[in-house]
């Protein structure tokens, strides 16, 4: 005749048990005063608290690796666009110069260059104002832009420049110091709040 198989002891029927009837064996046990299981089920609990902070461990670098992926994807995002504006404006076939609110020379694009015989290097930055520059004083352009800067009004004007009296009132060097006709339009640039930022011309 076969033995009859043995009862598991009541260590191995605890740590197959369920979540919710370990909670009951630990109040059972806490209610008989029972050491040994007592015991078992802090044995348990250590191990799953353990488990945990290892497992909190090794997601860790997952999650600093998806934060990296998506910074990297949101600045892919952002830096196309840009890209695609900054080849637009340096070869626009028309010249074109970017002001800030007070009048000074952001950046200049090659066909401004071209024309006026000056280079980014020479201009851009607190260079050159425009506000300053005396030859448009002289042929009242200030007035026109006035209108641009002051109540954000687009505008457009012809004059006739000697880029020499131009560069001599801030001493912005030239290739060549010449006098010619120009025809310009000018346009604010705002900001989401409505304040003005930039001029174009």
């Amino acid at each position: 005749m076969k033995s009859e198989q043995e009862k598991p002891s009541a260590k191995k029927q605890i740590r197959q048990a369920s979540p919710l009837l370990k909670k009951l064996i630990a109040i059972s046990a806490t209610l008989a005063n029972s050491t040994e299981t007592a015991q078992l089920i802090q044995e348990i609990e250590t191990t799953q608290f353990e488990f945990k902070i290892k497992t909190e461990a090794l997601s860790e670098p997952l999650v600093q690796a998806k934060i990296v992926s998506d910074s990297k994807q949101m600045e892919a995002q952002l830096t196309q666009p840009k890209y695609f504006f900054e080849q637009m404006f340096m070869q626009s076939s028309m010249s074109i110069q970017i002001l800030d609110a007070e009048g000074w020379c952001e950046k200049i694009n090659s066909k401004f260059s071209e024309t006026f015989g000056v280079k980014p290097e020479h201009i851009e930055g607190k260079l050159y104002n425009i506000f300053q520059n005396e030859e448009l004083k002289r042929t009242s352009v200030i007035s026109h832009l006035k209108n641009v800067f002051y109540k954000g009004k687009p505008c457009t004007w012809e004059a006739y420049y000697d880029i020499g009296l131009t560069v001599l009132s801030q001493n912005n060097e030239v290739k060549k110091k010449k006098k010619a006709w120009y025809q310009n339009w000018a346009y604010p640039i705002f900001n989401q709040k409505g304040k003005l930022t930039n001029v174009i011309i």
